[in-house]
């Protein structure tokens, strides 16, 4: 960024937002690459077109224009050299700003040059033209040249770090001065924003409605707890009269069923003591399932049966031995 954004445009620094933008319609006009013209004119639209980019913007133009501030500071013959509290308080022919570092105070000095325009000057009376009704309002503050430290400034400082502490004081001062007023900051970025501290929430007090809402709401779910324990109770209850009936259905039915084996039990003891002779194969009969239906998975033993049936119906003669 060497060249000037202002000569671009063919205005000047202290030039309004409506010259800017006069000149740049103008020049377009002419260096529009659209034209039929030569192509050095193009790189000149393109010029033109990255100066009017960075002007139109109002935090950019400021930034533009702090750079510049930068660059005519680096440009002069600058000496540093430790500021004491009377020469910031007496001296009323030195100009000072706020330190942008906020931990080291210098002044420059024109090292025995005689300028025919200040630039702090210049550009002092620039912002109070800007800052038209806000004179009162806007204090003096410490500016800082962007220092290039070396071994001398280094050297220097240490030699008089005790008048630095006091300088840092007396900044420290003036920022909370500055907070204490609420004046409009300063252009260029040359103070900081102070932003006000947030409001205190205070705890309001709760609405009566509401308050009676919470009592009727917490009596409604204390009575809702009372039935609901209520019904556990009478599901308790249902459970065990349910659970004491399974239990003796199921003794009944157990002493019936013991009762019928015991019965069964005796009855073939009775009838296995009374076997006569040629009723063996009627007894084996009635052992045996003689339903035509068989399943497909069992053998066919319809052979075995039908002999079984014929033994039955004509058992062999009984032949007794000697």
């Amino acid at each position: 960024m060497n060249e000037n954004y202002y000569s671009v445009l063919n205005c000047t620094e202290n030039a309004t937002f409506d010259e800017i933008k006069r000149n740049y319609r103008q020049l377009v006009k002419i260096c529009h690459p659209d034209k039929q013209s030569p192509l050095d004119k193009n790189e000149e639209f393109v010029r033109i077109d990255k100066a009017w980019r960075t002007l139109r913007d109002e935090k950019l133009r400021k930034e533009y224009d702090s750079i510049l501030m930068d660059r005519r500071y680096k440009e002069q013959h600058l000496v540093y050299a430790t500021v004491h509290f009377k020469e910031l308080n007496f001296d009323n022919d030195v100009s000072y700003y706020q330190c942008r570092c906020v931990n080291i105070l210098k002044i420059m000095g024109d090292f025995g040059d005689n300028f025919d325009i200040d630039p702090a000057a210049e550009f002092l009376a620039r912002e109070q033209d800007e800052l038209a009704g806000l004179d009162d309002e806007v204090k003096n503050v410490i500016t800082v040249v962007p220092p290039h430290i070396d071994d001398t400034t280094t050297n220097v400082f240490k030699e008089n770090s005790e008048s630095f502490e006091m300088i840092n004081g007396i900044e420290q001062d003036f920022y909370d001065d500055s907070k204490e007023q609420d004046s409009e900051p300063a252009v260029n970025g040359f103070m900081e924003t102070i932003s006000p501290s947030p409001p205190r929430h205070e705890k309001k007090e709760e609405p009566e409605k509401i308050k009676k809402w919470r009592e009727e709401q917490k009596t409604r779910l204390e009575e809702k707890d009372r039935e609901e324990e209520i019904k556990k109770e009478e599901l308790r209850q249902i459970a065990a009269k349910e659970l004491q009936d399974w239990y003796k259905h199921h003794e009944e039915q157990i002493a019936k069923t013991k009762a019928a084996n015991r019965n069964a039990e005796k009855q073939f003891v009775a009838e296995d003591n009374e076997i006569e002779p040629g009723t063996e194969w009627e007894r084996i009969a009635k052992l045996c399932d003689f339903n035509p239906k068989a399943s497909k998975g069992n053998k066919d033993v319809s052979r075995m049966r039908s002999i079984i049936l014929q033994l039955k119906q004509s058992p062999p003669p009984v032949t007794n031995k000697a």
